[in-house]
């Protein structure tokens, strides 16, 4: 039996019994096998269409799906579809190819309008969805959304395209509804104030139409319902411009209606009426004047005084004059005006105290007038509180309303007041001290706040700040104080606020005392001043730290501060076996710190080793018994192979760490379309410490039933394929706990 690659001619030489030979030559001749070749035009389509496979390097060939025969075929399959052609030359050799169709579903397109019903003259938005792009019927355009102004019921078409180029459409209609039609507003004109108003109305109406008044534009009243004829809305008494909107009870579309009217209020004329002077004395004359916010306005007065805008009188006692005021649109209105007579006044002068010790007041009362003005500068009024330095005579002229005066005077005799000094031996004293206060000064005695007595000496001993007085009088017994403030200072208090205990890790804190000012010493102290502790530069341990207040009352404390061991985490993961296979697994070595350990991963799984993960990035947050923790972060690598061909992988990294995890506690081969393999481990010092012919065999990280050592170990892989050339692959695996 032979398998030549290519044709070839064979001899064979025949002996017989007796020794006699001779040959014959056989040639096989050997046909190549096809190269099949299959393409989808187009490639990708949208759901219903259809895409024409063609196949080529063969004679004749057979389609895969039911398809049949021929090296054309048209296709419309409802989902991504893969067909297989087989080829047969005409030597009767036969091979294979495939072509995929992509399927690319229709959009759903939907349009909506907002509002879906107009009113004629309005707009609505067109809203369309489903899609990526989107062109509209009725020359608007392209976009998601349209502002139309149809002046009638309209339907409008979208075209909605999707990413992948497929279209579908969708339609929306508006519906437009007319405006009530328009009449001319009537009525309207002039009045005077006060009177009934002039009425307003519609030259014409329509049933089942509202129509509103409006007063410059806000409504006034209720509406009135539309009868088919003019309608009114009665008289109008606000000036102003009327105009009138109508609104379709059924549709509620607004229309305004043609023109406006307006109302005009004449005022009626405010007359004012002034007497100069309006107060006189008796025998004297006074002018009146009457006046209008009207020109033109004419002035008629009570009594025998006549017309016109000024009169002179002379009352020989107080009289009230009346005048009446027209004006030119037949609008009247009054005023009245006084002319008061007054006697002259009779003036006096009452002092509360006539001497007086300096710096101290008396309180000045004029009488027998209606108005004072007062000498020496101190204004008008009944009663005046004075504080003269030296003795001083006042002068007071008291007057009516009608300019009649008269004057009277008094004399305030002014003593001095002593003069007071006090000294203290000490002004700032520390709690629990005391000082001594001295009075210097010309009285003749004293008295002191705070029960302190008599003498011109006391000593003083406050708890707080206090001010302290002494009064002292005179031989006229005027009297003076003086004052002096003695500041307590208090003790500091150093005592340091509890601090909770801390993470190696963390960064700087700022102590904190009840009184600040003071200075910070001990281990971890990196800022004196501000009390900024640093757990890192400390270590872990207890720390004494010491807090001292320096001056006068100073105080000093001390506090334990307690620095926990931070856990140290390292992660470690291995890539993905092959192309979207996501079988990446991650786990996490804590070093440090106090067990037990709590594990956060990005993607919220709590052990510490994770399976079953697709490329890229995951970050792992490991806390211990006190809450302090550390982070790390590894990366997942993307399979570079197709999990569906033939492969081999072996990982770079196991953690047999009796954590239950399997694919994490043991090494094995991984792959696809492989028929045998020989896998043996060696250590650094070429000691086998694992072989196995299984692909389910897998090391444990033993070594002679003993835990085998971290580090690096060198593998030897021996495999045989189903289908490629067989190899022997070389590596390391890293061993870590």
């Amino acid at each position: 039996t032979v398998s030549p690659t290519s044709t070839t001619t064979y001899t064979v030489t025949g002996t017989s019994a007796e020794g006699c030979t001779n040959t014959a030559t056989v040639t096989v001749t050997v046909n190549p096998t096809p190269t099949v070749t299959a393409s989808a035009s187009p490639s990708t389509i949208c759901s219903g269409a259809s895409s024409v496979l063609t196949a080529g390097g063969a004679s004749t060939y057979s389609w895969s799906n039911s398809l049949g025969t021929g090296s054309s075929k048209t296709v419309s399959p409802t989902s991504t579809t893969t067909y297989t052609v087989t080829g047969t030359s005409a030597e009767g050799c036969t091979n294979t190819a495939t072509v995929t169709v992509t399927v690319n579903p229709t959009p759903a397109v939907t349009a909506s309008a907002s509002p879906s019903t107009i009113c004629s003259g309005s707009s609505s938005t067109l809203t369309a969805g489903g899609a990526n792009t989107y062109s509209w019927s009725g020359g608007l355009g392209t976009g998601s959304s349209k502002t139309v102004s149809p002046t009638s019921t309209t339907t409008y078409t979208v075209t909605g395209t999707s990413a992948e180029g497929c279209t579908n459409t969708a339609t929306v209609t508006v519906t437009v509804n007319p405006l009530p039609t328009a009449y001319d507003v009537t009525g309207g004109g002039s009045y005077c104030s006060g009177g009934t108003g002039v009425p307003v109305g519609l030259l014409g109406s329509e049933s089942g139409v509202n129509y509103q008044l409006q007063l410059n534009g806000s409504d006034v009243g209720t509406s009135v319902s539309g009868t088919g004829s003019a309608i009114s809305f009665g008289n109008q008494t606000v000036a102003g411009t009327y105009t009138v909107v109508a609104t379709n009870a059924t549709t509620s579309c607004v229309n305004n209606m043609t023109g406006s009217v307006t109302v005009t209020i004449d005022p009626l004329p405010t007359i004012a009426a002034t007497a100069s002077p309006s107060s006189i004395c008796l025998g004297n004359s006074s002018v009146l004047t009457a006046s209008s916010n009207i020109t033109g306005t004419t002035y008629s007065w009570s009594g025998t005084l006549g017309v016109g805008s000024t009169k002179t009188v002379t009352p020989t006692s107080t009289t009230s004059y009346t005048v009446t005021g027209t004006s030119t649109a037949g609008c009247a209105g009054t005023a009245t005006v006084s002319v008061t007579v007054n006697a002259l006044p009779d003036i006096s002068i009452d002092a509360s105290e006539s001497t007086i010790c300096n710096g101290q007041t008396s309180v000045l009362t004029a009488s027998g007038a209606d108005f004072y003005s007062w000498s020496h500068n101190l204004g008008t009024g009944l009663s005046k509180t004075v504080s003269p330095t030296s003795t001083t005579t006042y002068t007071v002229t008291g007057s009516y309303a009608n300019g009649c005066s008269s004057t009277a005077t008094i004399q305030i005799t002014v003593n001095p007041i002593p003069v007071i000094i006090i000294n203290a031996s000490n002004n700032s004293i520390c709690f629990g001290d005391s000082s001594i206060l001295t009075v210097i000064g010309d009285a003749t005695q004293y008295s002191w706040s705070h029960n302190l007595g008599t003498s011109e000496s006391v000593i003083i001993k406050p708890i707080s700040i206090t001010t302290y007085s002494v009064i002292g009088t005179n031989e006229y017994g005027c009297t003076n104080s003086a004052n002096i403030t003695i500041t307590v200072l208090p003790n500091a208090d150093a005592t340091i606020k509890p601090v909770t205990p801390l993470c190696d890790n963390l960064s700087t804190i700022t102590l904190n005392a009840t009184d600040s000012g003071g200075v910070w010493s001990g281990n971890g102290i990196i800022n004196q001043v501000l009390g900024t502790f640093s757990p890192s530069l400390a270590g872990a341990g207890t720390h004494i730290i010491t807090y001292m207040i320096m001056g006068q009352c100073g105080d000093t404390a001390t506090t334990e501060v307690i620095v926990y061991e931070s856990p140290t985490a390292i992660a470690y993961a291995t890539d993905e076996t092959c192309i979207d296979a996501n079988d990446g697994i991650a786990w996490v070595i804590t070093t440090g710190g106090t067990a037990p350990y709590t594990y956060l991963w990005s993607n919220n799984y709590i052990l510490d080793t994770i399976t079953n993960l697709a490329p890229g990035e995951y970050y792992v947050t490991v806390r211990d018994f006190h809450n302090c923790f550390d982070t790390d972060t590894v990366i997942i690598k993307e399979g570079t192979e197709d999990c569906y061909i033939t492969h081999v992988y072996v990982p770079n990294i196991f953690s047999p760490n009796d954590k239950g995890n399997p694919e994490n506690e043991y090494l094995r081969v991984y792959g696809k379309g492989i028929k045998t393999i020989d896998f043996t481990i060696f250590d650094r010092w070429g000691n086998e410490v694992f072989h196995t012919t299984s692909m389910e065999g897998k090391w444990d990280g033993t070594y002679k039933g003993e835990p085998a050592l971290v580090g690096d170990y060198t593998y030897i892989l021996k495999v045989k394929y189903f289908n490629k050339p067989d190899e022997i692959l070389r590596g390391h695996v890293y061993l870590v706990r």
